[in-house]
């Protein structure tokens, strides 16, 4: 076997020609689209982070906002029973109050229509022993 340094020389060239031809027509468009494909699969990767951050933080924020309202909530009806309470006692010292006075001015009453019964009884007594006193022994109704 026998070099041919003609061959050879030729050979070289037509390897360096088909590297470089292989270079702009199908290496760089090559690489341009792979650098691209990468580009576009970080772009996705850090939106996928975005999102599940902006998840977290949202779930945060709603856990915050639910136990801020449960917060609320509770005091709300805190101040509501105690309002209740405040209203409930009132409401029940006016009634015992009104009880009170009720009671008094019928004890009142009583003391006064007792004293009227008793002027009147002590007014009509002498008589009401005559006509007693006659019809027990038997007298006619003395005039009077």
């Amino acid at each position: 076997m026998k070099l041919d340094l003609s061959e050879m020389v030729w050979t070289i060239i037509n390897f360096l020609l088909l590297m470089f031809l292989l270079k702009i027509f199908l290496y760089t468009p090559l690489l341009k689209f792979m650098d691209a494909q990468k580009a576009r699969i970080d772009e996705g990767i850090a939106e996928g982070e975005k999102a599940g951050q902006a998840k977290e933080e949202n779930a945060k924020q709603l856990a915050e906002n639910l136990q801020k309202s449960s917060i609320e909530a509770r005091r709300i009806l805190s101040e509501s029973r105690a309002a209740d309470e405040r209203t409930k006692a009132v409401i029940l010292n006016r009634a015992n109050e009104s009880a009170a006075s009720m009671r008094n001015s019928a004890n009142r009453r009583i003391a006064e229509e007792e004293e009227a019964a008793r002027k009147d009884v002590g007014k009509s007594l002498p008589e009401l022993v005559s006509v007693l006193t006659f019809h027990l022994l038997g007298e006619a109704k003395p005039a009077g």
